[in-house]
């Protein structure tokens, strides 16, 4: 990921809302980085296009100057992803359910769903498979690197059993996979004590 786009994302997560100034203020604060207003909503564009942010709220003003609007993380189902990840670990503890190739299946499957993605030129692809892993909950992203394209999660929805199991990161990975429609390299994993999972694709990028 981008690290001015990681650095806004980090301070959405600790202030919760935030306008632009205050965002360039705590990047400045935090990595003595000079970085100007301009910059930050660049990104902020890409954010919400990618779907890590929401809808920025207007900010009433009481005096005259460019009109204030707050800014926040697309709201992810927590709780709910949570109670989820434990009736998943009670499946795997008491059903068997332990076959890798069987999970690989199952995010081919779950892929399937989306399959029209793999018709979409790449760069756009990239961006449709960001918008979809967001709205379940992934916190993910993409970038040009390595002579490819890297795809980054930055949440798991898994994460509390993910420590506990591989499969549950084998059916991720088949499952990004088959939304790109092409086989990743995974670089890094929350699981194994990573700040993301992320898979690099070798993807001409011209």
């Amino acid at each position: 990921m981008h690290e001015t786009r990681k650095q806004i994302l980090d301070v959405l997560s600790s202030l919760g809302v935030a306008t632009v100034d205050q965002i360039v203020n705590e990047i400045r604060r935090g990595t003595d980085r000079g970085i100007s207003a301009v910059t930050v909503r660049y990104h902020l564009g890409i954010l919400q296009r990618e779907g890590s942010i929401g809808e920025p709220k207007h900010l009433e003003r009481s005096s005259r100057g460019r009109p204030q609007h707050l800014f926040s993380l697309t709201p992810q189902p927590n709780a709910p992803q949570k109670n989820y990840a434990e009736v998943l670990l009670r499946l795997f503890q008491g059903s068997g359910v332990n076959d890798t190739e069987r999970m690989a299946e199952i995010g081919d499957q779950i892929a399937q769903e989306a399959a029209y993605l793999r018709a979409l030129p790449t760069t756009e692809r990239f961006e449709a498979v960001v918008i979809y892993l967001n709205q379940r909950g992934y916190r993910a992203s993409w970038e040009i690197a390595q002579r490819g394209f890297v795809l980054t999660t930055s949440d798991c929805p898994y994460h509390d059993i993910s420590t506990q199991t591989e499969h549950l990161c084998v059916m991720d990975m088949s499952l990004i996979a088959g939304l790109v429609g092409a086989q990743p390299q995974r670089l890094t994993r929350i699981a194994g004590g990573d700040t993301a999972c992320s898979y690099w694709f070798d993807i001409p990028t011209s």
